[in-house]
């Protein structure tokens, strides 16, 4: 009886570690496959600060001033002025539309 028991737990070792290996051959398989987080589109993204924005929007530092203190244009950030693409997309849709670009 005990070399009974002695022989389903030497089985069921060599079968979790089949499992194991098998698993592992899996995750690096998915590993190989996968962009690293670092360099997805959802961690970088274009930054466009103050002086970019107001050439793209065709306007004068003063004018994004009384702009910015509307609430027309909100940027982001403290301390320096940025805005990501589609934050300037109303924007320069208006630039447009008034012949400023």
């Amino acid at each position: 009886m005990e070399n009974h028991l002695m022989q389903d737990l030497i089985d069921l070792q060599a079968r979790q570690l089949a499992a194991q290996e098998t698993m592992n051959a899996h995750l690096s398989l998915i590993a190989a496959n996968t962009k690293p987080l670092a360099t997805s589109p959802l961690f970088i993204r274009r930054k466009i600060f103050r002086q970019e924005a107001v050439e793209l929007l065709g306007i004068s530092d003063r004018t994004y001033d009384r702009r910015k203190a509307e609430g027309k244009l909100k940027p982001r950030g403290m301390g320096h002025d940025f805005f990501y693409p589609e934050d300037l997309e109303e924007a320069i849709a208006e630039s447009r539309r008034m012949g400023r670009v």
